[in-house]
């Protein structure tokens, strides 16, 4: 019980306490308070340009902001947890690989899914639409990889809309080719409920 009480105390603490910010040469800032070291600064630089540094094991992908829709990209999608709806409600069907980058299986089967990547976007429409090729790395987007309820790497899933169907085929080319481009019809959706893209 007090264990409780501390957390609800902290929580009320800190959901409403006041957060002030200000700026330079708004009221209440003193350039008196500011040192001349400009080590902040630097160290603010050297974050802002701080890259990721790129998975030793996977081919160059396409991010998502370079997506043009007149032209297929070439490779894979490479999704985030702030880009995936944007993408996927596009209106084309998308397959999508969850992988981790210490995964040996996910290490083995990067060419080929770049293969499939690029079998799929260059094929014609089915049904009016494109099929895209994408792939999240469930390593570092937690988030949307709990919503898929990822349990293991690689898995794959085909999303159409609402309707979202978890591939359990053998983990080749063709099988993925085929399953994205008719084959997730023959199966049933996951469940609304269960689904990543419902409630």
């Amino acid at each position: 019980m007090a264990a409780f009480l501390k957390l609800y105390l902290f929580l009320l603490l800190f959901l409403f306490s006041p957060i002030v910010s200000v700026k330079a040469g708004e009221e209440g800032y003193d350039d008196d308070d500011i040192g001349d070291d400009d080590s902040t600064e630097k160290e603010n630089d050297n974050i802002i340009s701080s890259k990721p540094k790129p998975s030793s094991f996977s081919p160059p992908t396409t991010t998502s902001s370079s997506i043009n829709k007149e032209q297929p990209p070439k490779g894979s999608i490479h999704l985030t947890t702030l880009t995936l709806d944007k993408l996927l409600n596009d209106g084309n069907v998308w397959l999508i690989e969850f992988y981790a980058p210490w995964c040996g299986h996910c290490k083995a089967f990067a060419n080929s899914y770049e293969t499939v990547a690029q079998q799929v976007h260059s094929s014609p429409p089915t049904n009016g639409k494109f099929g895209r090729v994408a792939k999240v790395n469930g390593d570092s987007e937690k988030a949307t990889a709990s919503r898929f309820n990822i349990v293991g790497y690689p898995s794959f899933f085909v999303v159409d809309g609402w309707s979202v169907y978890e591939y359990k085929g053998p983990r080749t080319i063709d099988g993925l080719v085929k399953y994205v481009k008719v084959g997730y019809k023959q199966d049933d959706p996951l469940a609304l409920w269960s689904s990543p893209m419902g409630p």
